[in-house]
């Protein structure tokens, strides 16, 4: 079975990465509810957040990527949730609070890479 998530960790499928390391990698959702909507995913395949053996890593990181988008963007805070329902690949949605939620569309490429830019971190 094919697993879009596993398809951007190997670089298969382009995305707008936020961030990348080793085990991570953030980038922005295709289809977001609010400016800056970034999916933060393991690079290896685990159905759920609850399966990873590195679990608080992953929530860690999430941290510090809401850290980042409270100052770059200038927000109080970030909404974030723990889904798995639509992609069976474990992901954290950060969610910026720069605006109300909007039903999702698709991403835009060029204010995709504007704001691939703006958030994005060194790594």
């Amino acid at each position: 079975m094919s697993c879009v998530f596993c398809d951007i960790t190997s670089k298969k499928l382009h995305a707008h990465i936020i961030y990348e390391d080793d085990t991570f990698i953030a980038f922005l959702d295709k289809f977001p509810k609010t400016h800056g909507h970034t999916l933060v995913i393991p690079k290896n395949h685990y159905r759920w957040v609850w399966d990873e053996p590195f679990v608080t890593d992953h929530f860690a990181l999430v941290n510090k990527i809401i850290q980042h988008y409270k100052k770059v963007l200038d927000i109080p805070t970030c909404y974030q949730t723990v889904w798995g329902n639509q992609v069976h690949h474990a992901h954290i949605q950060i969610l910026p609070t720069v605006d109300k939620l909007h039903p999702p569309s698709t991403l835009d490429p060029n204010e995709a890479l504007a704001i691939q830019k703006q958030l994005s971190l060194k790594y």
